[in-house]
C-alpha cells in the first residue's frame, strides 16, 4: 500500500465551492406562498361541505368560493414569479460575465 501525499508549505489551496451552496429546490419564500395558495385552494373546495351543516348559505358559499379562487390564483402567480426571479438571479450570478460598452443582452 502507498502512503498518502501530504501538501508541503508551498502548496496552493484552491477554494472549493459546492454546486448548490446549500440550497436545493425553490427558495423558501416561494414555498411559503405556494403553500398558502394550496391552502386557499383546499379551503375553496371545502366550502360547499359547510352548506349541509347549515353554517353557510348558497350565496355565502358562492361569494366565498369566488374570493378564495381569486386569492389562490394570485398567490400561485406570485409563487411562480418569486421562483422565476430567484432562478434568473442565480443563473445570472453563476454566469459571471461582464457586459461591455453598456450594452447588455442579459
Amino acid at each position: 500500500m502507498s502512503t498518502p501525499v501530504t501538501p508541503g508549505p508551498d502548496a496552493a489551496s484552491l477554494p472549493i465551492e459546492p454546486a448548490h451552496r446549500g440550497q436545493a429546490g425553490p427558495p423558501r419564500r416561494s414555498k411559503v406562498v405556494a403553500f398558502l395558495a394550496a391552502l386557499a385552494c383546499a379551503g375553496c373546495c371545502a366550502l360547499p361541505l359547510l352548506v349541509p351543516l347549515g353554517l353557510l348559505t348558497g350565496a355565502g358559499v358562492a361569494a366565498a368560493t369566488t374570493g378564495l379562487l381569486v386569492i389562490s390564483a394570485v398567490l400561485f402567480v406570485l409563487a411562480g414569479s418569486l421562483w422565476f426571479l430567484n432562478h434568473r438571479r442565480t443563473r445570472r450570478r453563476q454566469a459571471g460575465h461582464a457586459c461591455s460598452g453598456g450594452r447588455c443582452s442579459c
